[in-house]
Order: C-alpha cells, then sequence, then structure tokens
C-alpha cells in the first residue's frame, strides 16, 4: 500500500507542519534515556495530536521528538518465528493428543489471524510524539486498531510460549 494514503502517515506529516508553524525545532525519533525520567502520557481518549503539540508550546517545550513506526514483513516474520518456535516446542513436549491438539489448534488460529495482517505492509501502525520539559517527558501514542490488534497477537504468541515452558516443566517434575 502506498504509504502516503494510510491515515497516520497523513497525520503525522500535518503533525510536523503544524508544529515547524509553531517554531518547534523537531528531532526524527524518539528519546530512549534510562528510566530515570518522569513520563506523562497522553490520554488515549484525546486523539488531538494538535491540542498535545499546543499544550507542549503553552509549557514552553522547543524539540518536538516524532516518530512513525510503519509495519514491515519483518513484523510478520518475527511473529512466524516465534510461531515456529511455538510449535517446535510443543513437538519435543511429551504431551497427551487432547493437548496437542488444543495447542496446534492454537497455533492455527495464530497464523490465520497474522496473515490477515499482510495487507497492513508499508502502513503506518504508530505514531508517538514526546517532548522533554524540566526533567519530564511528556508523551502522545495513536495507534491504528489493526496495529492493536497484531501487537495482542503476538502477546497472545508469547504467552502460548510460556505456557508450553510452564507444561514442560510440570511433565519434569511428575517424571522426577
Amino acid at each position: 500500500m502506498d504509504q502516503e494514503q494510510t491515515g497516520l502517515s497523513t497525520k503525522i506529516k500535518d503533525l510536523v507542519e503544524y508544529a515547524k508553524r509553531g517554531n518547534m525545532v523537531l528531532f526524527e525519533g524518539v528519546y530512549v534515556g534510562g528510566g530515570d525520567l518522569p513520563t506523562f502520557r497522553w490520554s488515549k481518549t484525546n486523539t488531538d495530536a494538535k491540542r498535545f503539540i499546543d499544550f507542549a508550546q503553552e509549557m514552553s517545550a522547543r524539540v518536538l521528538f516524532y516518530k512513525a513506526y510503519f509495519f514491515t514483513s519483518r513484523d510478520i516474520d518475527e511473529c512466524k518465528w516465534e510461531l515456529d518456535a511455538v510449535r517446535d516446542h510443543l513437538d519435543s513436549l511429551d504431551v497427551d493428543e487432547p493437548r496437542r491438539k488444543e495447542y496446534r489448534s492454537k497455533l492455527f488460529e495464530y497464523l490465520t489471524r497474522l496473515n490477515g495482517f499482510q495487507e497492513h505492509i508499508g502502513e503506518v501502525g504508530e505514531i508517538v510524539l514526546q517532548v522533554k520539559v524540566d526533567g519530564d517527558l511528556y508523551e502522545y501514542i495513536e495507534d491504528e486498531e489493526w496495529y492493536e490488534g497484531y501487537s495482542e497477537l503476538f502477546d497472545e504468541v508469547r504467552s502460548l510460549h510460556e505456557e508450553l515452558d510452564e507444561d514442560s516443566e510440570d511433565l519434569e517434575d511428575e517424571v522426577n
């Protein structure tokens, strides 16, 4: 998909222009300093990013950190690798057939859901705006609904992997 046509791709460009008109200095990237900085996150229910920029200017912020996260085939591949690792782990376990079928069914469901995200490759899934004022970090994050769905799916796959790890430990305890 053409990156120019997606909602957040357009929005981030508009926001950068808006901040420029407000004489803010722009830094393409996000603050990734240590966890020692108090962080305040703009409410997810308020998607008025221009209001966030206005707020930053009212707080005398001069630099706007910004980042658009594009969804790529690598995102799909990373989730597939995790699914493969779960499948390999399942194959190495001595679990009863009904439980194995349950896990395989989950893996199939996850793979089917993952394939549905192919259509979003090249789109912006998330935008982040940040300003640093008086030692505090303020940030605005907006995600596309489909991107939240992808993140939830990846979390579910990781949780399944952890569940298998626990089952593996339980089986080892039963043997010993």
